[in-house]
């Protein structure tokens, strides 16, 4: 049967994570001669944000919930699974992330040209078995590769060529230069009080404990500081009541704030920093670092692979021993020392490199080339 000009693109939450966030910029400039439809696996919180033009299906509600989600879920996979990928059976599918194999071994055991957009570093690969990782090598028609870190994995396993790199873009409601507001004064922040910022899941890989350690480390050098973590936990862990205790029993509740997931009013709270550190154990781009540097905010990040290709060796600070906390304070410390040292204009005009019309005509051109 001949294909249909239609591309599907497949995500897994649409919550607000990098490999989503990515993803909807894209697709709002996206410039297809052909019908675009949007399916998720899990119905997150960016699902109403499709462009209304564009059909949209979830495969499943909630991710993690109670009884009621399980059971509603499981209705789902028996009535209503089936039925919607059958639909879009004729179309191109465009898988977003490594982590969703039952997609790809439906669209490879129907013979459906597939399109994979790779977000991960090679950690990420031990959640797939041996057959979901020869499938990913040798089927899709077209790997795009968020990073040159994410390149070299998925050459690592094996695939020879139909690889592209295409660095995530800066978000466009950055480069529109809104006005954010100032959430200081939500938070009870004084004026003069240095903010370090990051951003990102409450979870192992972003290590809210280096974070912790982080700050009484910086305590011990300096009192007027605020550590402000924007970004809850994604799944039903404890990680957050442990993160509470540990900050009380360090004596840092004046010091560290984790303040969740703030959704719409994300780029308000990132605004008010005065800096950025990641504390990521692997990134294979860093998103949140991009949008660091149009803030013009001075870069401390952990050596978690792909954040070089964001900052390079002039517009940030890697730490040269992993996970050292002394060695991030004493950074740290040192532009809240000398401000003058961060070059704002830099930081921004780097930043704007990877802005959105650029990233989205080399994505366009991409996948015209394959699916329409």
């Amino acid at each position: 049967m001949k294909k249909e000009e239609h591309i599907v693109f497949f995500t897994p939450t649409l919550n607000r994570t990098g490999s989503e966030i990515v993803l909807m910029d894209l697709l709002k400039h996206s410039s297809f001669n052909c019908k675009i439809t949007v399916i998720c696996k899990f119905k997150g919180s960016m699902y109403d944000d499709i462009p209304g033009t564009m059909p949209k299906y979830f495969l499943y509600g909630k991710q993690f919930g109670g009884i009621g989600s399980k059971i509603y879920n499981k209705l789902r996979k028996a009535f209503a699974v089936d039925g919607i990928l059958e639909k879009h059976i004729n179309a191109t599918w465009y898988i977003n992330t490594i982590m969703m194999p039952d997609v790809l071994e439906y669209a490879e055991k129907h013979n459906i040209k597939t399109i994979v957009h790779i977000h991960e570093l090679g950690q990420m690969y031990k959640g797939l078995n041996e057959t979901q990782i020869k499938r990913l090598v040798n089927y899709p028609k077209l790997i795009v590769a968020n990073s040159e870190a994410s390149a070299e994995v998925i050459k690592g396993y094996g695939r020879k060529s139909g690889i592209e790199v295409m660095h995530p873009a800066l978000n466009s409601t950055l480069e529109s230069k809104i006005k954010f507001e100032d959430k200081r004064a939500a938070l009870n922040i004084p004026a003069d009080a240095f903010v370090w910022v990051m951003c990102g899941t409450l979870d192992a890989n972003k290590d809210p404990f280096l974070f912790i350690e982080i700050a009484s480390e910086l305590k011990m050098r300096t009192p007027n500081f605020k550590m402000v973590w924007i970004g809850g936990k994604a799944d039903n862990s404890d990680i957050d009541i442990q993160c509470d205790s540990l900050v009380q029993k360090n004596g840092l509740k004046d010091h560290v704030m984790f303040i969740g997931d703030i959704k719409n009013s994300f780029y308000d709270y990132f605004s008010m920093a005065n800096g950025f550190v990641l504390t990521s154990q692997y990134e294979s781009f860093s998103m949140t670092t991009l949008e660091a540097l149009f803030f013009q905010l001075p870069v401390v990040a952990n050596d978690c692979v792909g954040v070089k290709e964001v900052i390079g060796t002039e517009f940030g600070y890697i730490v040269k021993q992993k996970n050292n906390a002394a060695e991030f304070a004493e950074k740290m410390f040192e532009f809240m020392k000398d401000p003058a040292k961060n070059n704002k204009k830099g930081l921004q005009e780097r930043a704007l490199t990877f802005g959105i019309k650029t990233i989205s005509k080399k994505w366009n051109d991409l996948i015209k080339q394959i699916a329409c």
